[in-house]
């Protein structure tokens, strides 16, 4: 449900034969969904009204996805599957079901990643695993030097490591 301002302005997301879910990040016009059919998480995209749905799990190569927030213009989350070897990854979505693997530009000692939240610039936070240990990432868009609007993708690794009680 969306609430724009009282009870009775309340919106159902959910389209008609619609699945369950939980809405779990909003911008802007954007609220981006957790949904369940089957028992399989598919990441979903709204625009304020059920009929606006733009179901983001990709055609081929992953059997879960889950959307954990957007800024209003890009969707970030993560999903499984054999495009992924089974393990989790990270995955950045333009508003359509072909997202962009950002696992593919951390370390390859990183064993599986989220994505969490996306800040109004395209900046990206999650966690990654590397052997044992799960630690913070930040995935960064820098312009290149050239006028093209074009944007690279950096991760940074952010090496705080939680405190063990021995």
């Amino acid at each position: 449900m969306l609430w724009p301002g009282t009870a009775d302005s309340a919106v159902d997301l959910l389209p008609p034969g619609g699945f369950a879910g939980a809405v779990t990040g909003m911008s802007g016009d954007q609220q981006v969904f957790i949904g369940f059919e089957g028992g399989v998480t598919r990441a979903t995209l709204w625009r304020g009204t059920a009929d606006s749905a733009v179901d983001l799990h990709p055609l081929t190569g992953f059997l879960r996805t889950t959307a954990e927030d957007t800024n209003g213009r890009q969707q970030v989350g993560y999903g499984q599957g054999p495009a992924t070897g089974g393990a989790e990854h990270a995955l950045l979505w333009n508003g359509s079901n072909v997202p962009l693997d950002l696992h593919a530009f951390l370390p390859a000692s990183a064993t599986q990643s989220a994505a969490k939240g996306i800040d109004e610039h395209g900046n990206v936070v999650g966690h990654a695993t590397f052997s044992q240990s799960t630690r913070a990432v930040m995935w960064v868009y820098v312009p290149e030097p050239a006028a093209s609007a074009a944007l690279l993708l950096i991760p940074t690794v952010l090496l705080s490591r939680r405190a063990r009680n021995t």
